[in-house]
């Protein structure tokens, strides 16, 4: 468990960005076959609006889900959320003006 603020995590982002370009890279999954909560979904697109506020010359967000079977003790609890799910948050990005590459 790590535990950064808000802050920091902005940051960090930041001297990354003025330094190379640079990508978020994001993974989704669903849990228990249930995608991730809406309240959840929410502070993520808080946070990239966040990021564009700041003026962090972001590239874009790297989307993607589980690709291959994992060997953590969760892994069967895990899958990959719907296309539509995806689709919806994709959309929700792109509206923030940001780039997104989504990998299967």
């Amino acid at each position: 468990d790590v535990a950064f603020s808000k802050k920091r995590v902005i940051d960090n982002l930041r001297l990354c960005a003025d330094t190379c370009p640079t990508w978020i890279q994001t993974c989704v999954f669903d849990i228990d076959g249930a995608p991730p909560k809406d309240d959840e979904v929410q502070a993520y697109i808080d946070f990239l609006s966040l990021v564009i506020s700041e003026n962090i010359p972001v590239k874009g967000i790297l989307l993607y889900s589980i690709a291959r079977q994992s060997h953590q003790p969760e892994a069967p609890r895990l899958s990959k959320p719907s296309s539509i799910w995806i689709s919806h948050l994709t959309q929700k990005i792109r509206d923030l003006g940001l780039t997104v590459k989504y990998s299967s």
